[in-house]
């Protein structure tokens, strides 16, 4: 939901279990989660590093932390993170994927997909698990499987959110322009710009579709958001090639290389 509404009342939340456990692990991730979603990567971080503090085993925190290290592009500081993840809980499916979300955060894109595999076959119908894998595909250069991958998706989840992302995704990669203007409602891309992995999703959509000046506009909203994966936006995105070109990236870019490299995990 793009209701801000829901974040006050998760705070609300997480400030009541703090009155009641001032130590509360669970307190300290919720807040990290509100921070992220508020674009507050670097408060999240420190939230979330607590939570661990108080709580060194919560599989949940740990992937979480994961996740915001390879949006912010310091994956390779999360991978014995999410090694210990699997020793912890290794029958949770949706944890089998975190080391392929931080293969695919450091640009290794092939390197991703056996984690998502193993995820998948845990949990064959994950709508999240399978867009993403639909996304790695694309990255990869395996359009046609990216495509296959997004067609069962739509098949098993008629109407879910990831159905959606996954439609204008598809319509990129095919260059039909008018499937994505259908498939980008105003609810959905409300949704969207609420999340930096969405949001970058949504630039490369753009960039494929021959659009680099909204393009542009949804890598800045993927970086309000937390995305400052210099690194993948500036060169290991093939996506994004389009954007590359654009006279505003300069700029754009050495404005993300600024919050990269004086970001902190």
């Amino acid at each position: 939901s793009s209701d801000p509404q829901y974040l006050i009342k998760a705070k609300d939340c997480a400030d009541e279990a703090l009155r009641l456990d001032p130590h509360s692990a669970h307190a300290f991730r919720l807040l990290g989660l509100i921070s992220v979603q508020e674009g507050e990567t670097r408060k999240a971080v420190q939230l979330l590093k607590r939570a661990i503090v108080a709580d060194p085993n919560d599989s949940d925190t740990l992937a979480w932390y994961s996740a915001v290290c390879g949006l912010s592009g310091k994956a390779e500081s999360a991978m014995p993170i999410a090694r210990r993840i699997l020793e912890i809980d290794p029958l949770t499916p949706v944890y089998r994927f975190v080391p392929g979300l931080l293969s695919l955060m450091a640009g290794q894109f092939t390197d991703a997909l056996p984690s998502f595999d193993e995820a998948i076959k845990m949990d064959p119908t994950n709508a999240m698990l399978l867009w993403c894998r639909a996304q790695v595909l694309a990255l990869c250069g395996k359009t046609q499987e990216s495509i296959a991958q997004l067609r069962e998706l739509a098949k098993l989840h008629s109407g879910h959110f990831f159905t959606q992302l996954g439609g204008l995704m598809q319509a990129a990669l095919i260059g039909d322009n008018e499937a994505a203007t259908r498939a980008a409602t105003e609810e959905l891309l409300q949704i969207v710009g609420c999340d930096p992995h969405y949001s970058w999703s949504v630039a490369e959509c753009y960039s494929l579709l021959g659009d680099p000046n909204t393009a542009l506009t949804w890598i800045e909203k993927a970086m309000d958001r937390g995305f400052i994966n210099f690194p993948m936006i500036n060169n290991w995105d093939p996506l994004l090639d389009n954007v590359r070109k654009n006279p505003g990236f300069s700029s754009l870019a050495e404005r993300l290389h600024t919050l990269w490299a004086n970001f902190e995990v």
